[in-house]
This record gives C-alpha cells, structure tokens and sequence, in this order.
C-alpha cells in the first residue's frame, strides 16, 4: 500500500469492504470524542489527545482497531488481543454495528487514559 498523506488518502486506498470498517471506526472514534486529533502515523490512522491513543490498521483479512494503552484495559467482552507490552488490538472481520456498539465505552476509556483522566484500571469494567 502506498504511503498516505492524509486519512482521506489512506481511506481511498484500502478495499472497498475494509473501507467500509474502516470509515465506520473513523466515525465512532470521532463520535465518542470529538476532541481527537487525527493523523497519518506509522502508515495508519491515528487517533491522540495529550497522546496517541488508538490506531486503525487495514490487515489483508482484516481491520484492526488498535489501543497504544490497550494492556490497561478493562475487557468485559473479552474483544481486545495482542500479548504486547501496551498496545493491544481488536480484529475486526466484517461490519458489525453490534460489535460497533460494544466498542464505545472502550473508545471511552482510551480516550481518558489518553488525556491523564483515568489511571489505567485493574479492574475489568467498563462505563460507557
């Protein structure tokens, strides 16, 4: 895939299908906190407040939506993977508005540990 320089560009640039996942996170993202920054890091779209927070990655089966401080948190729904030392992922594998939903309040949660509202929890839940 050739380097974008934007997220429209990086957008054109996947499958249709993945476009599709990819354009449906973007806009998640964005709803749960509007405050977000976006930008092309890495190859991919990242999303930042304070600091980088989540990324969105197109995979040839899949589209990732990753967490840079996904080890921190809580995964009720048991979604997120990746056995790093922080960041942490969740495979998305086809358009899914129920596991859309399911992924607010963990948008929520990044977005708070992002902007140093949130110590990282060492419980399991979630408040959406």
């Amino acid at each position: 895939m050739p380097k974008a320089s934007s997220i429209d560009e990086w957008m054109a640039s996947v499958s249709p299908e993945h476009r599709r996942i990819a354009e449906r996170l973007r806009t998640l993202v964005l709803d749960v906190d509007p405050k977000f920054k976006e930008a092309i890091k890495w190859g991919n779209p990242v999303f930042s407040k304070g600091r980088d927070a989540i990324y969105i990655a197109d995979q040839k089966r899949y589209v990732h939506l990753g967490f840079f401080s996904g080890a921190t948190l809580p995964d009720p729904d048991g979604v997120i993977e990746g056995t790093g030392k922080g960041l942490r992922h969740v495979k998305i594998w086809e358009y899914d508005e129920g596991l859309f939903v399911k992924l607010r309040p963990y948008i929520k949660e990044a977005s708070d540990q992002a902007m140093g509202l949130l110590p990282p929890r060492q419980d399991s839940s979630l408040k959406s």
